[in-house]
């Protein structure tokens, strides 16, 4: 039976362009419209739009072929910029990226998840301030915020729900996106840690769309962001990648025994010199110590490392994972050995995998939720499923699970 293409809206097509020109630019109008299949006169339309907005620019000529030297276009990265914000236990982590996926700031504060929204809420407008004026950057040119949580994002993307510790109940209770929005006067988005650094791993060209990616995220919980055939996989109720219960009946949560907590449980088992009580400070110790070769702290983070390496070769097994990618505050100092860990063992098990170390290992889920606010801002394509062509990273139309408003 034949089948005809959906005509998309000007909006889409302005923003399939948009990716092209990021991703294969300096790009001539000729070949605009040869990939994407619209014609000259739509082409010239839509770039003369792009232009006037600022968002690319001439960039000369190509070399003669033989024929009249082709205009060309690249994209403007200053153009337009994106906030991330990365709500951890211990920290909240603040990022500016620009059109190129490059972070052009970063501010780093206290946690605030364990103070509940309202405290939160008081102070986010004052840290969007803060930054943006730091960095000299016109306020019209921020497209949003995205703001990212160890916690899942209900149906709606407006509340965090399944936060641990005490204060999770009224987190989710909360309509935080709307709170959030009223506070700075920008769109702001709402998504967990794993699912946004996922999105930045594809932006940043870690690996391709087609095939099974994971990225284990690490922090104060630990979740899996999983890439499916070019489409971020959030599951039914937007809860996939949950990894807390891995591991025997009964046991304790699986970041408490592979991660910061469990690196500082296993020192005190171990009866390790210098450690003052706090499970994070303990754990900076220790896994400095083993990056400097002390071999009984190696040995902790290496046991820890061994069953984080057991859960990545499940993923493996049940999903055929052709790239994990390592990402989270918890791999900040001690990644390399982790690296080297589960490289070892999907050498011998899956040997067609690619291991690495995320290239923004601390701020990987705040770098992803500024990804998320610009693709949404500048590529609309609503929230689809539907596995994609590689256009860029901005083009990862990766599915955000939230309905916009009016869908």
């Amino acid at each position: 039976m034949a089948t005809t293409r959906a005509p998309r809206s000007p909006a889409t097509s302005r923003g399939v362009l948009l990716d092209l020109v990021r991703a294969r630019g300096p790009i001539s109008r000729v070949e605009l419209a040869q990939v994407t299949g619209l014609t000259q006169a739509t082409v010239s339309i839509l770039v003369r739009q792009l232009l006037a907005d600022g968002l690319v620019a001439d960039a000369g000529r190509s070399e003669s072929t033989g024929g009249k030297p082709r205009e060309l276009l690249a994209l403007v990265p200053s153009a337009r910029v994106a906030l991330g914000l990365q709500l951890e236990a211990d920290s909240t982590t603040a990022i500016v990226a620009d059109l190129a996926g490059s972070v052009v700031g970063r501010l780093r504060t206290r946690g605030v998840l364990d103070e509940g929204p309202e405290s939160f809420v008081r102070g986010f407008a004052e840290r969007i301030d803060l930054l943006i004026e730091a960095l000299g950057v016109e306020r019209e040119r921020v497209v949003g915020v995205g703001v990212v949580t160890p916690g899942g994002v209900d149906r709606s993307g407006e509340r965090v729900v399944g936060l641990p510790g005490p204060q999770g109940a009224e987190w989710a209770a909360a309509g935080l996106r709307s709170l959030l929005e009223e506070a700075c006067a920008l769109p702001v988005l709402l998504d967990d840690d794993a699912s946004a650094a996922a999105v930045g791993e594809f932006w940043a060209g870690t690996f391709p769309a087609a095939g099974a990616h994971c990225t284990l995220y690490l922090a104060g919980g630990i979740r899996a962001g999983l890439v499916l055939d070019g489409a971020l996989h959030r599951g039914s109720g937007a809860g996939a990648g949950r990894l807390d219960r891995f591991g025997p009946r009964g046991s304790a949560p699986l970041a408490e025994r592979v991660g910061l907590p469990g690196i500082a449980a296993g020192a005190r088992a171990a009866r390790l010199p210098g450690l003052s009580g706090d499970a994070f400070a303990d754990a900076a110790v220790i896994a400095t110590a083993a990056v400097r070769g002390d071999p009984a702290s190696a040995a902790v983070v290496d046991t820890a490392a061994h069953e984080l390496a057991d859960v990545a070769v499940a993923l493996a097994d049940l999903l055929d994972l052709d790239s994990v990618v390592l990402a989270g505050p918890a791999f900040a100092v001690a990644g390399s050995r982790h690296l080297a860990v589960l490289r070892a063992r999907f050498a011998d098990e899956h040997p067609g995998s690619r291991v690495l170390l995320s290239a923004h290992v601390a701020d990987a889920a705040a770098v992803g939720a500024a990804a998320l606010v610009l693709q949404r801002a500048l590529s609309p394509r609503g929230p689809t499923r539907r596995p994609l062509e590689r256009s860029g990273p901005i083009g990862a139309d990766l599915g955000y699970g939230g309905p916009r408003e009016g869908e």
